[in-house]
């Protein structure tokens, strides 16, 4: 036979079997979790190798879309301003421009939406430029390149210039915005800065701006 479960009157129950105690251990346990996860006795100096290798990781990851893109630009242009007639390459070099802008096309892009972001750093909007370069690439510089292909097919197609126009438009804010952080940030730690040297729209002939 299984024995009867002790009961005590309110008064006499051990000190373990009270409220006030089932309480505050349920606190102390909550306490103890996050100070075990918190990091403990990091300095400038740990930050600033963190940073260091993010940034490097931001930098490489959005190098190959705009490889890319500069080499659609190029393309374009010089169909476009009859310095070539080599329209079969032009639409090769697109046709792999576009998904390399993708995450789904290009590994470094992958990458780069993973990266993993240390909690010291939680406060140097490192996320936010990562995020920032994810944008830049996809959607927008995939569709650029897409509106390249347009308009090697039909120069004179007034809404995709504007389509192309308005996204690079985008970009050119986001990389801005980007870069800011990451001036600001390196400057903090005292690192070397990572140029990314983004396409902007000033990279662009005016035979594909239309001007």
């Amino acid at each position: 036979m299984r024995a009867s479960p002790t009961v005590f009157a309110p008064d006499q129950k051990p000190w373990y079997r009270r409220s006030w105690a089932l309480a505050s251990i349920g606190v102390l346990a909550i306490v103890i979790v996050v100070v075990s996860d918190y990091p403990q006795g990091t300095t400038k100096a740990d930050r600033a190798s963190e940073y260091a290798t993010v940034q490097t990781e931001i930098y490489s990851g959005i190098q190959s879309c705009n490889s890319g893109l500069v080499s659609s630009i190029t393309a374009v242009g010089e169909i476009l301003d009859r310095q070539s007639t080599d329209v079969s390459t032009a639409n090769g070099i697109l046709a792999q421009a576009e998904p390399n802008c993708t995450p789904a096309g290009n590994s470094d892009l992958l990458d780069l939406a993973s990266i993993n972001v240390p909690n010291i750093l939680e406060n140097y909007q490192v996320r936010a430029a990562i995020d920032n370069l994810d944008t830049w690439a996809f959607p927008n510089a995939a569709a650029v390149v897409n509106d390249l292909k347009g308009l090697l097919a039909n120069p004179k197609d007034a809404s995709i210039r504007q389509d192309l126009i308005k996204r690079q438009t985008t970009m050119d804010a986001l990389a801005a915005n980007t870069q800011a952080i990451m001036n600001k940030d390196a400057k903090f730690f005292s690192v070397p800065t990572a140029t990314l040297g983004l396409t902007n729209l000033k990279s662009y002939p005016a035979s594909i701006l239309g001007g």
